[in-house]
Order: structure tokens, then sequence, then C-alpha cells
């Protein structure tokens, strides 16, 4: 409670019924272009501006000196994406998409600020990298599917006809971390991690992965079956989800 709160100062944050709201400004620009009868080509830029995010600050008292939520940091996201679509042309569709962006700010989360606050020092004011920043990102979608009696027949069946391949690939680099090291072994992690560079100036190694499904029309009577093999992270890759940030 807002009581035990004050008597324990910063150690831990309180609630605040007095926020202002969060302001998001964004712009956004684009260009489609057709390219033939059967694709298109969209170029969009973008830009996002956000206000008054909550974060953590001491405030003072008649108590104490207390860590509260108010709204207090700030970011910005902007970059470009390229979109290209095939329409089904010789039996192959594709959609293919990259996006390059920076997402900068004071804070990442309303805890960012947290030790700060706990230990006491100057709250930022300037911009840094954001834990989701993620500097490339792409996809790539191709279908090949044959139709009804394409290839060699045995009687009224078509073993090559109605036949679908599906390939689906996704790329991004890796996201921003602090690059710490362990001070002591005697404290919790979260008290005694040093940074040992910039907030967010070390990125995480990359992640890739291919999904292949394969599927088979087949009419039986009234009815259509449509048996599949999905095969999820076909390339066996192994991807990091977790940075150790002492070691990265």
């Amino acid at each position: 409670n807002c009581a035990a709160d004050l008597s324990q100062g910063n150690d831990t944050q309180s609630s605040n019924l007095c926020f202002e709201p969060v302001k998001t400004t964004s712009y956004e620009v684009g260009f489609e272009q057709q390219i033939g009868m059967n694709a298109a080509l969209d170029i969009t830029a973008f830009y996002k501006e956000v206000l008054d995010q909550v974060s953590v600050r001491n405030l003072e008292s008649n108590v104490n000196t207390y860590a509260a939520y108010v709204n207090g940091d700030f970011g910005n996201t902007k970059g470009f994406s390229f979109d290209f679509t095939l329409r089904r042309t010789n039996r192959i569709s594709a959609n293919m998409n990259y996006t390059m962006q920076w997402a900068n700010g004071t804070g990442s989360d309303p805890r960012t600020s947290y030790r700060i606050a706990w230990i006491g020092g100057d709250y930022a004011t300037y911009v840094s990298p954001l834990d989701f920043d993620q500097r490339h990102t792409a996809m790539v979608n191709v279908d090949f599917r044959t139709l009804a009696e394409d290839g060699p027949a045995i009687g009224d069946f078509y073993p090559l006809g109605g036949l679908g391949f599906n390939f689906f690939f996704r790329y991004g680099s890796g996201l921003a971390y602090t690059p710490e090291t362990p001070r002591s072994v005697f404290f919790s992690a979260a008290h005694t991690r040093l940074p040992t560079g910039g907030i967010n100036s070390a990125h995480a190694p990359a992640t890739s992965q291919l999904n292949i499904r394969i599927d088979k029309r087949i009419k039986v009577g009234r009815f259509v079956l449509n048996p599949y093999i999905w095969i999820i992270n076909a390339l066996n890759t192994k991807n990091q989800t977790f940075v150790y940030t002492a070691t990265g």
C-alpha cells in the first residue's frame, strides 16, 4: 500500500492517479508502382514520436523520498519499408518485405529508470536505442502450385496435380542490449551489474527461420481433401532467444 511504499522510500514504486495521457504523433508517406500486369512494389517511409511515456522517478514527501510512476520518458521510431507482391503467374506467387528502422528513446518500458531511482543519479535526457530496436527485418513467402491436371496421369488420377509447395523465410537483425559486467556474487544481479558500454550500444546476433509446407489437393467424390506436411525451421537454425549481458 502507499503508506508502506512511503516508509520504504525508493526501494518500491508507488502508483500514481495523476497521469497525463501518452501523446503519439505519427507520419507516413508511401509510393506504390505496378510492375507489368501481375506485380507491384510498395515503398513506405514512416516516423512516430511518443511523449509522456510512463517512467519511474524519485519524488519528495514529508515522510521520505520515494519512487513513483510518472510521465517522463519519450521516444521515436523512424524508418522505411519495401514490399513486393507477385500475383500467381505461371503457378508461382510471392510476397517479399524488407524494413529498416531506428527506435530510440529515454526508456524502453516504465521500469527502465528503476536503478537510477534506487541508487540515485541523473535521469536520461538523451535518446538511446530502445530494447526493441531492430535495424533490419525481412520476410519472403513463395508459393508454387500445380494445376489439377498437371503431370502424367494414372487413369483419372494426376499424382503431380494440385500439389503445392510454400516456402516462408523470415530474418531479423539482433535486438539492442546494454553490455554489463557483474560486480559482486553476494547480492542480487539486478543491483550489482555495472554497464561497460553505452545504453543498448550492443546488439544480439541475428535470427532467421525457414518453414516449408507441402500439400496435395485430392478430390474424393463430392469431398476435397488437403493433406499436408508442415516443416518448421527446416534448416534447423539455432537462434539465440536471450543474451547474457555480461558475456554477449
